[in-house]
């Protein structure tokens, strides 16, 4: 769940990124209210499961059960959680339209484990997140191709080794960062 917002005098218009469908825009029908099943399970900023049913209107949340809320994970540490919420904002604003992307749900799922079972310094977490948006940059294709990074966008499962080893690579990998979100008209 990226985010959702008041629609109506008790809905809600709900941001979900999915491995089926993408990133998809779904009305959760009086979400609000207090007698609402949805409501407790639909917060900004979770993991969870959804069921949807498409109408002539578009996409409507049927079902939700919320597994992990990102508020509570890391209510300790504030600049993870404030990593998460910029980085859920990024792919808001690149991510358009519905399409499967199986790679982009893995790498999110994937990474929210690792910054939830690991201690990260300050560093370790802007290391972490630069990899996050060099990898959601070339899911998108938006990244050409370059061979110094090209073993931290590919690779498959995170440790702290990536993170040191990425330092090196910092400076032209943010340079890259920042003209291909530039070239993506953000």
């Amino acid at each position: 769940m990226l985010g959702n917002y008041p629609f109506g005098e008790g809905s809600a218009r709900c941001i979900i990124l999915t491995a089926e469908l993408g990133l998809i825009s779904a009305l959760a029908q009086a979400a609000r209210e207090s007698r609402s099943k949805l409501r407790v399970s639909l917060q900004p900023l979770s993991l969870g499961f959804y069921s949807f049913v498409k109408g002539k209107n578009g996409w409507r949340v049927i079902y939700a059960e919320e597994r992990e809320n990102f508020p509570n994970i890391f209510k300790e540490n504030k600049r993870m959680f404030f990593l998460w919420h910029r980085l859920f904002g990024l792919l808001r604003k690149l991510i358009v339209g519905e399409d499967q992307n199986k790679e982009m749900f893995a790498l999110i799922k994937d990474s929210f484990h690792f910054s939830k079972e690991n201690t990260l310094s300050k560093e370790e977490e802007r290391l972490f997140e630069s990899i996050v948006v060099l990898k959601i940059l070339n899911i998108l294709g938006h990244l050409p191709s370059h061979s110094a990074l090209d073993p931290f966008i590919g690779l498959r499962e995170w440790n702290k080794e990536i993170l040191r080893s990425f330092k090196d690579n910092e400076r032209e990998a943010v340079a890259h960062i920042n003209e291909s979100i530039l070239q993506s008209g953000l």
